[in-house]
């Protein structure tokens, strides 16, 4: 990284997050479970939006509060996938 942070897409939180998106669509391309597919999806996408969202207003409280609510909620994409299969 090294460089100022000027927009959300600089942070490396956010690429990462965009990264295991795609990959995670990637990997459920061919799921026939429609509704597990689109919702782990749909999950899978809201953690860098909701980073986006916070980092656009500006403010280190709800910054890092986007932070401990998004490290709370990591664990449904996963627990709704591996059920699945258990």
């Amino acid at each position: 990284m090294g460089g100022k942070i000027e927009d959300f897409e600089d942070l490396e939180v956010w690429q990462e997050g965009m990264r295991l998106t795609a990959d995670i669509h990637k990997r459920l391309k061919n799921c026939r479970d429609f509704s597990l597919r689109d919702q782990i999806c749909r999950s899978s996408v809201s953690n860098p939006s909701n980073i986006a969202e916070r980092f656009e207003r500006q403010t280190n409280k709800e910054f890092f509060f986007c932070f401990t609510f998004r490290r709370d909620h990591q664990e449904s994409p996963r627990l709704k996938f591996t059920s699945q299969w258990n």
